[in-house]
């Protein structure tokens, strides 16, 4: 895995904090989104994958990857509970990636899982998830770890409020 810039949240922050960018919206939950978009549009659930689907070497995990899956279904599920229909680009790709790869039997006689579908290809991840996004009527970014690390929520971030698409994340307001 290549190692990637940090996104710089910094001034996108700033700027939603000042009302700059009437779009972006800060410190919010699912309740809120619920309140200010559901049942409008599915909303399109952005959760950092690729930096938290390795482990300590850098390498893609079987773990890892369904730990990312579990938190992105959380707060699916915690949208729904509120009247919100989230479409999750991990959720999705996570069970893609596991119902098409292979357990392997290792020279140590342990499991190995083997994906067929290269979960860290952000090229292949990006186009797949291009749709969905421009699909969905909003934006949510649920506070979980990674999310200001991950390039592909701050590009999907990116993309979003070019095309004035509301985007709610959970954190940032501080």
């Amino acid at each position: 895995m290549t190692d990637l810039p940090t996104p710089d949240w910094s001034e996108l922050l700033r700027l939603g904090r000042n009302g700059e960018v009437p779009c972006l919206h800060l410190g919010q939950s699912a309740a809120s989104v619920a309140k200010s978009f559901g049942g409008k549009q599915p909303v399109y659930l952005a959760t950092p994958y690729s930096r938290e689907a390795v482990d300590v070497l850098g390498c893609w995990s079987y773990e890892a990857s369904n730990q990312a899956k579990r938190r992105a279904a959380r707060a699916c599920a915690d949208l729904l509970n509120h009247g919100v229909t989230a479409i999750s680009p991990v959720v999705l790709a996570v069970a893609m990636i596991n119902a098409t790869g292979t357990f392997d039997v290792t020279r140590r006689g342990s499991l190995q899982f083997g994906p067929r579908l290269d979960p860290l290809d952000g090229g292949i991840w990006h186009d797949w998830c291009q749709p969905l996004l421009s699909m969905c009527g909003a934006v949510a970014v649920p506070d979980v770890p990674g999310w200001q690390d991950s390039n592909g929520i701050y590009a999907e971030v990116a993309q979003a409020l070019t095309r004035n698409i509301p985007v709610y994340i959970y954190g940032g307001a501080a």
